[in-house]
């Protein structure tokens, strides 16, 4: 075993559910492995209000955004009850000012994603329509979700959703705004 003073290590926990895009798009880790189920309504909830906490928690003590507004499912983990956290950010640099404004835009992305279950590739598209009023919340919902979730819950995530991807930056909500609405959905 070697030991160099100039290589870090990062020790963290387990996390056996993964990174969140597997859980949106359902994407096979290996040819051995099924896709994971579709996630039910609670749980795409608890995850959004989780990134939002994050993200909220990260302004409010840095009073900055994450570098190019860098957030994706890629870089947010799922433990064992679906609880989130952030990784590879270690190495950016941060930016004031309008950043705040980018991570309000990804995690409108991000919402957009798992309300939808849409690739990115698509998402383009989607982000699209919803700004520009010329789709309805049902028409995008997730299919898998089958219509089961409660409408009353998902007509307000869509209303932040289309709140966070403004295309002015200065019209869009803060973390903690948006973290306060997703906290009352969860209390309907």
């Amino acid at each position: 075993m070697t030991y160099d003073r100039n290589t870090l290590f990062i020790v963290s926990e387990y996390f056996p559910n993964g990174k969140l895009e597997r859980h949106i798009y359902r994407v096979h880790i290996n040819i051995t492995k099924t896709p994971p189920k579709s996630l039910p309504w609670a749980t795409r909830l608890k995850i959004s209000i989780g990134v939002a906490q994050g993200l909220a928690f990260f302004h409010s003590r840095k009073n900055t955004g994450l570098y190019r507004g860098n957030l994706t499912p890629v870089k947010i983990l799922l433990d064992s009850f679906k609880d989130t956290k952030f990784y590879q950010f270690c190495n950016y640099h941060i930016h004031a000012g309008m950043r705040i404004a980018c991570d309000v835009y990804s995690f409108g992305v991000i919402l957009l994603e798992i309300l939808t279950g849409l690739e990115i590739t698509r998402i383009n598209l989607a982000k699209q329509v919803i700004r520009d009023d010329k789709v309805f919340m049902a028409e995008v919902i997730d299919l898998d979700l089958e219509n089961i979730y409660p409408y009353e819950e998902g007509r307000p995530m869509y209303k932040i959703i289309k709140k966070c991807l403004k295309r002015h930056p200065y019209k869009r909500p803060l973390m903690q705004q948006v973290l306060d609405n997703l906290n009352a959905i969860a209390q309907i």
